[in-house]
């Protein structure tokens, strides 16, 4: 951003965030385990207050990278979610949010997700808006939270060229497995939306984790819960008063996992038009005795498949690793300092 742009200047650490929360039976499944949706609506939530709070304006999802949950929440714990700014561009804001959750009674805690976000400040009309932030780098640690930042935008830029082809794409996915799929529909209401009149991104991943469920439910015959979300890219808002349509269809079936592809299509039933709003991948495990369904050995979309679950566990053993558990913890430290809770104990 040019200096003639940067109307307002702040540190990395003048940008956090952090909110804690509590996993209620709501928020679970039958077995009590935190429902990923859930958690994906809690990441939003603070990512977008964090990007509200840099642009001082309403900011709309524009992607999630690739986000692994390494440990199971469940009804009781306490949700630590802090968030920063890692990255200020001329519309858009890269947030990095660091989710930990603590079990009141013993006092441990760990390290459940780490995830980044891409948020764009728009105008009344949702036209993209200049932030007029810039963050203010003085420190080596400051220096590599933006080269992260700047890798991770790299890496996606090939997904950004594709959007305006992506949002004409009317396509539906096919299962691998016949019948294993769910096709949903519904009315984007008041309550769907956090702020001009647009379906909030939190939700619509929320929802699209139920309906995900439900295909692995049904392919698989047995409790499952949400071990990973795929790089995912919103082409287009959503408006309230709109038709939103997902199909969620089985793509991938391992031994204790089941990966479900789901593409969501909103209708504005004004205009007659519809668009493509966003695909997405979930990865769930079983966790009863259920049987997997079979899976055809040789189908082209498979080899992808593979080649997601493989980044999932690079991105796995990232997140266990105890350098990076050493490096997130060393950013919280200098980004929230007292902000964080002294008497929490970290099993990490």
């Amino acid at each position: 951003m040019s200096s003639e742009a940067c109307l307002r200047k702040l540190r990395p650490h003048e940008t956090a965030i952090q909110v804690l929360r509590q996993v209620n039976p709501y928020n679970s499944n039958p077995i009590g385990i935190m429902h990923g949706g859930h958690m994906l609506e809690w990441i939003v939530d603070t990512a977008t207050l964090v990007a509200m709070k840099v642009s001082r304006s309403y900011a709309l999802l524009a992607s999630v990278e690739d986000t692994v949950f390494v440990s199971p929440v469940k009804v009781g714990d306490l949700v630590r979610l802090t968030a920063w700014a890692e990255y200020i561009g001329k519309s858009s804001i890269d947030v990095s949010v660091m989710v930990e959750t603590e079990d009141p009674k013993s006092g441990l805690s760990s390290l459940s997700t780490a995830s980044s976000l891409t948020l764009v400040a728009v105008d009344d009309s949702l036209k993209p808006r200049p932030v007029g932030t810039c963050l203010e780098i003085r420190e080596p640690f400051e220096e590599e939270i933006v080269k992260s930042a700047l890798r991770r935008r790299a890496e996606r830029e090939e997904r950004i060229r594709r959007r305006k082809e992506a949002v004409r794409d009317l396509s539906r996915p096919k299962p691998i497995v016949e019948d294993a799929e769910v096709t949903s529909f519904f009315l984007v209401s008041p309550e769907d939306s956090m702020g001009y009149g647009v379906l909030h991104g939190g939700r619509l991943l929320r929802r699209l984790d139920e309906i995900s469920a439900l295909v692995a439910m049904k392919s698989s015959r047995d409790v499952v819960v949400t071990g990973a979300l795929d790089a995912v890219d919103f082409y287009a808002p959503i408006r309230v008063g709109w038709g939103v349509e997902i199909y969620a269809s089985l793509s991938y079936v391992g031994n204790r996992s089941l990966e479900v592809a789901a593409k969501v299509f909103s209708h504005d039933f004004i205009s007659g038009e519809t668009y493509h709003t966003a695909t997405s991948y979930f990865t769930f495990v079983r966790v009863g005795k259920g049987e997997a369904p079979r899976a055809p050995l040789h189908l082209p979309e498979l080899e992808d498949a593979k080649r997601r679950k493989e980044r999932r566990r690079r991105i796995i053993e990232s997140l266990k690793s105890k350098s990076t558990l050493e490096r997130l913890a060393e950013i919280k430290r200098k980004l929230v300092g007292s902000l964080g809770n002294p008497h929490s104990k970290h099993s990490t």
